[in-house]
């Protein structure tokens, strides 16, 4: 008879503990994992195309306000971007190159602005091009105080703030179209990534691209929206059904022993 009771009680702790976990899954759902990948757009597309291109991989309820932006598919900074060679014909590599069209600030626009409504975004990851800008073709004995890097920030938050390099220091390629074979392009510039947290356990509803002074863009976009740490509403919802799942054991163990 207690051989057979210690059936049962498994077999009802294994039904109700796979209740717990649906219960407390649905209380801590939400949209995760949102890519942002612009290889599909035209080159030239406007912020509202952008705008609404993002808005389509968003679920309903929720929405982006895009401004300052505009795609490419062929920018390459005035040719001082670096690539590779063949005999004295060089060519540019970009997040054109390695990830189709990508978006940028537009003319007569520092930055990328992006508001988002009806989410909350915890985490962010991106690729992203500095390229190099004309007014400092000289680097080290030009830049000076307009050295060309990009700052992210999420939340009014900075959390990057990459500084270009002098091509051939970072990457693969000392060449570009405007330099040629036979000499080093000396514009810096920078292809990178970045991953991390933002806005702790509130989240954030903003992310801001921004230049100086040189032209930024951005591809492959991530967007997290589901908190690293459950919020106070969860964990309370997550306490009661635990309550709950222990009361409704005793009640049933209570009657199997009778």
């Amino acid at each position: 008879m207690n051989k057979l009771l210690g059936v049962v009680k498994k077999r009802i702790t294994s039904k109700l503990s796979a209740s717990l976990l649906c219960m407390a899954a649905a209380a801590v759902s939400a949209q995760a994992g949102i890519t942002f990948n612009y290889g599909s757009l035209a080159n030239n597309a406007t912020d509202a195309q952008i705008q609404s291109f993002m808005n389509g991989k968003l679920s309903g309820g929720t929405s982006v306000t895009v401004t300052g932006a505009v795609a490419s598919n062929s920018y390459t900074g005035d040719g001082h971007a670096v690539g590779p060679c063949t005999g004295s014909s060089c060519s540019s590599v970009t997040l054109d190159n390695t990830d189709g069209t990508f978006i940028m600030n537009a003319s007569g626009s520092n930055q990328i602005d992006m508001t988002f409504s009806g989410l909350k975004i915890y985490s962010v990851s991106f690729d992203y091009e500095i390229f190099p800008d004309g007014t400092c073709a000289n680097g080290n004995n030009g830049c000076g105080s307009n050295w060309p890097d990009l700052t992210f920030t999420a939340g009014g938050t900075t959390y990057l703030d990459a500084q270009a390099v002098m091509p051939g220091t970072h990457g693969t390629y000392s060449h570009s179209p405007a330099s040629g074979s036979t000499s080093n392009e000396t514009a810096p510039q920078l292809i990178g990534s970045w991953a991390g947290n933002v806005g702790g356990s509130a989240g954030v509803t903003t992310l801001d691209f921004i230049d100086w002074p040189a032209t930024i863009a951005i591809d492959n976009l991530q967007i997290n929206t589901v908190s690293p740490t459950p919020e106070p509403s969860a964990i309370v919802l997550f306490g009661s059904v635990a309550l709950l799942f222990g009361w409704m054991l005793r009640k049933r163990f209570a009657q199997l022993a009778k």
